[in-house]
């Protein structure tokens, strides 16, 4: 049961309980990072016995606490996913920026290329952090989803970043106008195999054509192959992500004489991301 007490420690401590039991394991802290998000409390107010709930703050928390307890992710709750330093607004029409897809970002600070592409930019947040993190000022974004596009555009102008190109526009139907120095993608890597056995919660909230090819996992691998020379400049640098190592192998036959290849580790140890160099 969730609480009927307007103070806020009692709610808390009574709905962490609740949704723990019901698998939520960070529960407390969820709900704590929910009120400073969107009721702008302290972290002092959240620990204090003296803060009690309006009506509306109230009604808010209870419906945290259900769409939590329906494994809905807590992201979307908050229409907020944090990638490297930023806050990204996501919601259920992209796909939660994972923290190992940093590894793209940070292999490549300190580098700088004239031109990149983003293929499959959901929020936009490679795109973004392309541009933040001065790698690149010329950057051409694309997703086939519209409603991706427009959550990118809307991060773009909270985040203060220019000079990024948003594309509706499906990778297989892509005619660039020209070739860039730089591509980044994380693209939809799991089998359909795998997809059916993943957690209820993922299939259910997250968009299934930025997880899947609906396929084997490699038509995007095979893609990029097949058209390295179309999308990439020579002595261009093309990074893709990656899931399961035991994919490793297989990528690799893929790319067989395209492209000089690095293999680079997330920071779980993890083999993630293929930097291929033409």
């Amino acid at each position: 049961m969730i609480n009927s007490s307007s103070n806020l420690l009692d709610f808390i401590k009574d709905s962490s309980n609740y949704l723990h039991n019901a698998g939520i394991l960070n529960a407390k802290k969820e709900l704590e990072w929910f009120c400073i998000k969107k009721f702008n409390f302290s972290l002092l107010d959240v620990k204090s016995d003296k803060t009690d709930l309006n009506k509306e703050q109230y009604q808010g928390l209870k419906n945290f606490v259900s769409r939590r307890f329906k494994n809905e992710p807590f992201q979307y709750i908050i229409n907020s996913a944090p990638f490297l330093q930023y806050d990204f607004y996501v919601n259920s029409s992209v796909l939660i920026p994972r923290p190992e897809t940093e590894t793209i970002i940070n292999i490549l600070k300190n580098q700088h290329f004239v031109n990149a592409l983003d293929i499959g930019t959901g929020c936009g947040n490679l795109a973004i952090s392309l541009y933040l993190e001065k790698i690149s000022k010329n950057i051409t974004a694309i997703d086939c989803s519209i409603d991706a596009i427009n959550i990118a555009i809307e991060n773009s102008i909270q985040l203060n970043s220019k000079n990024i190109n948003f594309l509706v526009q499906d990778i297989f139907t892509y005619k660039p106008k020209k070739k860039y120095d730089l591509i980044v993608s994380n693209p939809p890597y799991i089998s359909f195999r795998d997809y059916k056995l993943l957690p209820e919660d993922i299939k259910i909230f997250e968009p299934d054509i930025a997880l899947t090819d609906f396929g084997d996992g490699y038509m995007f691998y095979v893609y990029f192959s097949n058209n390295l020379k179309l999308l990439l400049k020579s002595k261009g640098t093309m990074l893709l992500e990656i899931g399961l190592e035991c994919t490793k192998k297989k990528i690799e036959k893929i790319f067989f004489d395209k492209a000089d290849l690095i293999w680079h580790k997330d920071l779980n140890g993890n083999t993630r991301i293929l930097e291929l160099n033409v």
